[in-house]
């Protein structure tokens, strides 16, 4: 035993004398640099799927090469000499440098040996590469002409198959954004992907046989960074979409082998199951839910006939459209979980009344009936809480059921964000919208969202940014032209240049933002200028018709015109009043009857309702932080400035839509200037940096 380890440590001490250690320590440096800029290089430039298998066998070759030159020769600076022996004298000093070269040699050996290894095995099996590598986007199916059959089966497949995918879990499903010109072929399949985070594309085309009369579907999925084809197939859809499951079922299948995508047999029940018998049913409820996502996620259906009906009562037809469905199909347990959805996203927009509340809860209640593991309907009800009743406990459980059974439905993931958000839980927000980032970096929603908690956190250059590249991608939506001039005026008080947004927004939308506008002029004192816009505009411009009284009201007080002022504040009280009585929990409408009843001089019920309004346990942390506003405002107009100043304190400190530029900038702040808690306030959060 002694002398096999005698003859170990003399094999170790050679490798010193003859620096195979240290070209082994080298090589393994140099492999692991060379394999890094490899992957960087291959995605930067495009090569060949084969380059990084190239490079490896290259290393794995050169490796023993490598250390078997070095152990025959030496490179000396009069070049390349064979290794001479070690002479007797040297053997005692090398035997005692060997202890602290032996762990080194041996775990530089494993590194090496381990590296190249773990990369045979990601290139080989897709290891380390995570569902990066198994990303796509569907873009929405063309037609060959605008026969509307074809262009509603267009949708319908869309969908489907969008749905199907979304049920993978090892497949990153990237919805297609909403700008529209990329169906035009303005971009190419590289650009597209480069935009969408995505490595796949699926492309699909409808076409009618003008002999047989057969509608043929032709479907290709495009490996994005070469623009090849990497697997394709043509369908025959027969009438009435009868065998849409059938074709729906072998293209996701297709996909998955193609992605390398192993389905369970959990994720392969869920995509091979039938959402209903009727094709009839199957269609609306597809076209009902294509004209859903348009509404709640700017997703884009890809043709003029569903832009059209987007376009006109959109709530309306995405309802209807699921009520035929069930008409069709009373059994069928997804459509009533999306007729849910949409109607607590239309009451949540004003689009519906208190009434919706009870039927989403009744949709909701009949889904579970016919499907218990409905998915969907956790979906549903994680609307239903944060949008109806704002349980946001139990949205944030419902949302987040749903997230572990569809970890890849990044949607999901979007509103388990809003609801932290709600509850002012920043920190894990922000970190819940920087995924859904990773899944949706095209989505005006998301990132319109993202740079509204970046203006609450007082983070306004990221929020601009944000609203930005929202304007971008949805040059047509006006709220983020609506959001970025606000995150402008929070930060630098300028009008001027939220002035010049709001005339982009105009260009762009055809929609002029005359409330906005209303209001630079109030901040700018150009009263008279404001008067009159306000008088050219309608009810509609305004989030509801006391809003618009109670600006009214304002203007001619700051006008000095009070007597006008405060008829204008008696007709804002009665309308509140009325619309408290028919949804008494409503926050918003009890605060706005504070600030009637400040205008009419009323203190002590404008302050009794403006304190009632400040509930933080029956509101988002926004909604709570809005109701202070409010609060400091009916304050300061009832001359209780210390209980202002308090209120504007905890606005400055803490996450809101307020900022001192605004505080310097509104006249309603103008009774507190010469108050040194004021200037001090002021002073205090001028300095700070955010």
């Amino acid at each position: 035993m002694a002398r096999i380890s005698n003859k170990f440590s003399k094999f170790l001490q050679e490798l010193k004398h003859r620096k195979t250690d240290r070209v082994i320590v080298t090589y393994a440096a140099a492999a692991f640099v060379i394999l890094q800029l490899a992957e960087i290089f291959k995605s930067a430039l495009s090569f060949p799927d084969w380059f990084s298998t190239f490079i490896i066998i290259v290393l794995t070759i050169g490796f023993p090469i490598a250390a078997i030159f070095s152990w025959f020769f030496d490179i000396t600076p009069g070049g390349i000499e064979k290794t001479r022996p070690v002479s007797e004298r040297k053997k005692h000093v090398t035997e005692v440098q060997l202890k602290k070269w032996r762990s080194t040699t041996l775990v530089s050996f494993i590194i090496i040996i381990a590296l190249l290894l773990y990369n045979i095995a990601s290139n080989s099996f897709g290891m380390g590469s995570g569902n990066k590598e198994r990303s796509i986007a569907v873009e929405p199916f063309r037609c060959t002409d605008e026969e509307e059959e074809l262009i509603r089966n267009g949708v319908v497949f869309t969908e489907s198959i969008n749905g199907a995918l979304a049920s993978i879990e090892n497949i990153n499903l990237h919805t297609w954004p909403s700008n529209i010109k990329y169906q035009g072929n303005e971009k190419s399949f590289k650009q597209i992907a480069k935009d969408l985070n995505v490595s796949f594309i699926l492309k699909g085309t409808l076409d009618k046989n003008d002999f047989s009369n057969k509608i043929i579907l032709i479907v290709q999925l495009i490996k994005a960074t070469s623009e090849s084809l990497l697997w394709g197939n043509n369908y025959v859809v027969e009438p009435e979409l009868k065998n849409i499951n059938q074709i729906k079922n072998d293209i996701t299948d297709n996909i998955s082998k193609e992605l390398n995508a192993t389905l369970s047999e959990k994720e392969r029940s869920r995509i091979n199951k039938k959402l209903s018998s009727n094709p009839d049913a199957l269609r609306n409820y597809y076209e009902g839910n294509a004209v859903s996502q348009r509404i709640i996620f700017n997703t884009t259906s890809g043709n003029k006939f569903f832009d059209a009906l987007i376009d006109s009562k959109f709530f309306d037809n995405a309802i209807t459209s699921f009520d035929l469905a069930i008409a069709q199909d009373s059994t069928f347990a997804l459509a009533y979980a999306k007729r849910a959805i949409i109607r607590s996203w239309a009451y949540h927009t004003g689009h519906a009344d208190k009434s919706s509340i009870e039927k989403c809860r009744s949709d909701i209640e009949k889904a579970i009936e016919l499907d218990p593991d409905l998915i969907e309907t956790s979906i549903a009800l994680g609307f239903y809480y944060y949008y109806c009743t704002k349980d946001y406990p139990k949205a944030l459980e419902n949302f987040t059921y749903a997230h572990d059974q569809l970890p890849s439905n990044w949607q999901c993931i979007f509103y388990m964000a809003l609801v932290h958000r709600a509850t002012g839980n920043w920190k894990k927000s922000q970190k819940l919208l920087a995924k859904v980032l990773e899944f949706n970096p095209q989505d005006p929603l998301v990132l319109t969202n993202i740079g509204l908690s970046e203006s609450a956190i007082r983070n306004y250059d990221k929020a601009i940014l944000y609203h930005d590249m929202a304007i971008k991608i949805r040059p047509d939506w006006t709220a983020p032209y609506s959001n970025k001039s606000f995150a402008m005026l929070l930060r630098d008080g300028n009008t001027a240049e939220v002035r010049r947004v709001l005339d982009s927004a105009l260009i762009h939308t055809r929609i002029d933002l005359k409330e906005d506008r209303i209001y630079m002029d109030i901040y700018d004192g150009r009263f008279e200028d404001a008067l009159h816009k306000i008088e050219l505009s309608e009810p509609a411009d305004f989030l509801d018709r006391g809003n618009r009284l109670v600006t009214f009201a304002d203007i001619y007080r700051y006008l000095g015109k009070k007597e006008i002022a405060i008829s204008f504040y008696e007709n804002a009280l009665v309308f509140y009043k009325q619309e408290l009585a028919k949804d008494p929990e409503n926050n918003y409408y009890l605060s706005s009857i504070g600030l009637a009843y400040a205008g009419l001089n009323n203190k002590a019920e404008a302050i009794e309702a403006g304190e009632k309004a400040v509930k933080p346990d029956m509101g988002s942390h926004m909604e709570t932080t809005d109701r202070i506003i409010d609060l400091a405002e009916i304050y300061v107009m009832t001359g209780e400035y210390n209980k202002c100043l308090m209120q504007l304190e905890y606005l400055l400190k803490y996450p809101s839509d307020f900022s001192v530029k605004l505080l310097q900038l509104d006249p309603v702040w103008k009774p507190l200037e010469n108050n040194p808690g004021y200037r001090s306030l002021i002073l205090k959060y001028t300095v700070k940096t955010y």
